[in-house]
């Protein structure tokens, strides 16, 4: 089956709904039916698994599909892949990629959604004339494109919603002004997934927050943590953070002693 190139950050799921409105017949089923063999796939809007299949198509390798238009590198930079289980399953159909990746053990309730900038599409399209899903706005928790400073519309898909459907967004949708640190924090997602996406070195990520907390004045001289001035600090700085859907829970910031202390740094924290 033919394919149309995916553009850079372009999600898996954008590429496939691409793709079937240009060379698809008829159903979207019988697209999935070309690429994977079967007619009922559900891509999830950034660990998809199934990623073999599309080795060598939109002149990409399976690699580079998973590397460049997945969120399987800051999955990994965050030490949830140390043993190569969550590459495997999105590479195949095999597993759970959702256990696979810590989402479940985290219990964050966050619904899956294919978020979009609705500037970004509407200057994409008279840019290109495509339309197309940034896999960097489907980080978890970010709200609000970095470069139009504004809040992101969303796709639900999932049962209810979108289900096994390719479709890509409407432009010209209404655009709405953000808060300043829900900005601030897309700002870092983007340029933290440029930075890992470049670099596969690993890094303690452990010692580097305990440095930057001591340099902050967050550690004694005995290297024992200002816990309680570190939970203080963090609920003034996020109090007037409107958060995502899903994520509320983590406002009471109950894993940041886990992820700081060596014997509970477990990647569900």
């Amino acid at each position: 089956m033919n394919t149309v190139v995916p553009a850079p950050y372009e999600t898996v799921f954008s590429w496939l709904s691409r793709t079937h409105l240009k060379y698809g017949v008829d159903s979207y089923k019988n697209t999935y039916l070309k690429i994977f063999g079967k007619k009922k796939v559900r891509i999830h809007p950034y660990l998809p698994n199934h990623i073999s299949e599309l080795d060598d198509l939109g002149g990409n390798t399976a690699i580079e599909w998973l590397h460049g238009h997945t969120l399987y590198p800051l999955f990994h930079f965050f030490e949830h892949d140390l043993k190569g289980t969550l590459k495997d399953r999105m590479l195949s159909n095999e597993g759970s990629v959702i256990a696979a990746a810590h989402i479940a053990h985290s219990h964050l309730s966050i619904p899956l959604r294919h978020k979009y900038c609705p500037r970004c599409i509407d200057e994409s399209v008279n840019n290109t004339g495509i339309r197309i899903l940034d896999i960097r706005y489907q980080i978890p928790g970010v709200t609000v494109c970095p470069k139009h400073h504004c809040q992101l519309n969303s796709m639900s898909c999932g049962d209810g919603a979108l289900d096994n459907k390719l479709l890509l967004p409407r432009s010209q949708s209404i655009a709405y002004p953000p808060d300043s640190l829900p900005l601030k924090y897309s700002r870092f997602c983007f340029d933290l997934y440029d930075a890992i996406s470049n670099n596969s070195n690993p890094i303690d990520l452990r010692s580097c927050y305990l440095n930057q907390l001591s340099e902050r004045g967050f550690v004694t001289p005995k290297r024992r943590l200002r816990l309680e001035k570190i939970l203080h600090d963090l609920n003034a700085f996020y109090s007037p953070m409107e958060w995502e859907p899903g994520t509320q829970k983590l406002r009471s910031f109950e894993f940041i002693a886990p992820v700081l202390r060596d014997k509970t740094h477990y990647p569900s924290h």
